[in-house]
């Protein structure tokens, strides 16, 4: 029994290591980015793609309160005397509600965007990197190419859908429903960052699924960390070419030798 508990408890530890570790390409990754200038062209049009659709979110955060508010007023005013307090608690439950709903659906936005469009300016940016690292680049042939993006765009499908699913987790089950969606989306949110450079190796989205299992910890501190980051508002605008070089750097370090 002693020995059985040991190992249990080391397998924990190791885990948790693992999960650090992998948050850890955040950090590094940011520092690739700001440290090599060369980078930074790279990300100027992501990053105004990204501050358009901050402003358009935002716009309509404040556009569509003042078209429901009217109809909640009108409810309320129904609403016997005794029970006026039923429409003052609904009102700051929808508000507060709305406001976390909206950072959810941005964060996890913010991801698919990249999963669908982010390749065409970031994936230079891995290339560059991949190529400090390999020397020569694969060669690899245009149908394989062609079912790496559209295994990239319906895994982003896929993460949407997900938000979807969990949303009414999210809603119904209080505390469980958050931890569940950040860990869900947070691990679908590093996979889509380990996409690029799998991609540079001609290694399928279904592949780089399996391989990724094989260091689930270390994927999951990855995107927990960068999808808790996507939550701050306008935060993204910093850290997503970071995000972006550290997913090149965890399949690197950590996937790359597995998948040989």
């Amino acid at each position: 029994m002693t020995a059985k508990r040991k190992k249990s408890s080391s397998g924990l530890f190791s885990a948790i290591a693992d999960f650090l570790r992998g948050a850890a390409y955040v950090k590094s990754g940011c520092a690739e980015f700001y440290g090599d200038k060369g980078c930074w062209k790279f990300a100027i049009l992501p990053m105004v793609m990204v501050l358009a659709v901050y402003i358009a979110m935002f716009l309509l955060l404040l556009y569509l309160p003042d078209r429901i508010a009217p109809s909640v007023d009108a409810w309320i005013a129904e609403l016997p005397k005794w029970l006026s307090w039923i429409g003052t608690l609904f009102k700051v439950l929808w508000y507060a509600a709305g406001t976390v709903v909206f950072v959810i659906v941005l964060g996890t936005m913010t991801s698919a965007l990249y999963e669908t469009f982010g390749g065409l300016f970031f994936d230079p940016m891995v290339e560059r990197h991949e190529r400090r690292l390999l020397g020569t680049m694969p060669n690899n042939s245009f149908v394989r190419m062609t079912k790496i993006c559209l295994g990239s765009m319906f895994f982003a499908l896929g993460t949407l859908w997900y938000m979807l699913l969990l949303m009414l987790l999210w809603l119904f089950l209080p505390v469980v429903g958050q931890i569940v969606l950040v860990v869900c989306l947070g691990y679908r949110t590093g996979i889509s960052y380990l996409i690029s450079p799998a991609s540079v190796r001609g290694i399928t989205v279904g592949r780089l699924r399996e391989t990724a299992a094989d260091n689930r910890a270390a994927v999951l501190g990855f995107g927990v960390c960068s999808y808790l980051l996507f939550l701050i508002p306008f935060a993204t605008l910093i850290v997503l070419p970071g995000v972006v070089l550290g997913g090149a750097q965890l399949f690197d370090k950590e996937l790359d030798r597995q998948d040989h």
